[in-house]
């Protein structure tokens, strides 16, 4: 969880117009998932704790840095595969 946040946090701050960027912050223009497919996407996580304007938030580092524990401690979908 740590590494995702940190991760996010990186691609975010990036000047240039890499594809990890892109496709991070690309959004279908149907909003629909095909049958089969997760419901959850990889930014639902970061989005529940920073909001919705998170790609935003990323940019100050020390504000993204305060708010890392709140994400970790949350653990995400992962906390009970662990336990």
């Amino acid at each position: 969880m740590q590494l995702k946040w940190r991760w996010a946090g990186h691609i975010q701050r990036c000047q240039d117009s890499r594809w990890t960027k892109i496709v991070t912050n690309w959004h279908p223009m149907d909003w629909k998932r095909r049958p089969g497919r997760p419901l959850k996407r990889w930014e639902d996580d970061i989005a529940k704790v920073a909001g919705k304007t998170w790609s935003t938030l990323a940019r100050d580092r020390c504000q993204w840095k305060n708010m890392e524990d709140a994400f970790t401690a949350a653990g995400g979908p992962y906390i009970n595969v662990l336990n």
